[in-house]
């Protein structure tokens, strides 16, 4: 309660201040008006000037004592306490994805380096395939470029991941919706047949599950779906995985709810 009164009272004193102070501007401004009309009036009429000098140094006089009391007073104010400093504005982030996911080291490799070359825009399928592709020496590739031409072709098609904007990070890097959902897809893949870490076999299976994908787009100009699934597992991943297809339907039908819808 005495807080309070104590806090009521220095708000009183604030408005007296600056009403005091108010008038003192007032009147030192008349004051000095005053003064340069007796300076005026001086050779003409002395005691219009006398009159006007009298009224100005009146003025003056109330305006030095309007400050010596607004000096006074504010010495006897309570000090405020400083306002917190705003907290500091963040950018909106896109949640951090498969954190903990243990990735083959050509897997993050890639990652990382395709990344590097889409900055600012976000980490897309395509781009991460053609650079799957390049970092990948153990891997055959050489049949899939057969049917669906070789680096640089694939490199050079214009296709798009459907939608662009940037859904989630991979430690910090930023990728697209479809990238992001495709990593994700194949980090089921690798839960649901035991094969861990996530291998370029495993991301690349990822990357075209869904058709739509600027990566799937990019491989099946010449190539029936069952053929590149094929070549996938045996040149790739080095290895055939049990009702693929179907595994990938229900993988679909199971990120289909709120947490992947666009």
């Amino acid at each position: 309660m005495a807080k309070k009164a104590v806090a009521l009272l220095a708000r009183i004193a604030e408005l007296l201040v600056g009403i005091i102070a108010y008038v003192t501007v007032i009147l030192g401004i008349t004051g000095v008006l005053a003064m340069i009309v007796g300076i005026a009036k001086l050779s003409s009429d002395k005691d219009a000037s006398t009159g006007a000098f009298k009224a100005g140094g009146v003025a003056l006089g109330v305006a030095v004592l309007g400050l010596v009391l607004i000096v006074s007073i504010s010495s006897r104010l309570p000090e405020r306490p400083p306002k917190p400093a705003p907290a500091p504005s963040r950018k909106p982030q896109a949640p951090g994805f498969l954190v903990g996911v243990p990735m083959h080291s050509t897997v993050e490799l890639a990652l990382r380096a395709a990344a590097a070359q889409t900055i600012p825009e976000p980490l897309n399928t395509q781009r991460l395939l053609v650079t799957l592709m390049r970092a990948d020496s153990s891997g055959q590739w050489y049949r899939l470029w057969l049917h669906a031409g070789g680096i640089k072709a694939i490199t050079g098609k214009f296709v798009l991941d459907p939608t662009n904007y940037t859904a989630a990070t991979w430690d910090g890097v930023p990728l697209t919706f479809a990238c992001a959902r495709a990593l994700d897809i194949s980090a089921r893949l690798s839960h649901r047949y035991d094969i861990w870490p996530l291998t370029v076999g495993m991301v690349t299976i990822g990357l075209i599950a869904d058709q739509s994908s600027g990566a799937a787009q990019a491989l099946t100009d010449n190539l029936d779906r069952e053929t590149l699934l094929e070549i996938l597992q045996t040149d790739v991943l080095g290895v055939r995985l049990t009702n693929l297809d179907d595994t990938l339907t229900t993988i679909l039908s199971e990120m289909s709810g709120p947490a992947w819808n666009q």
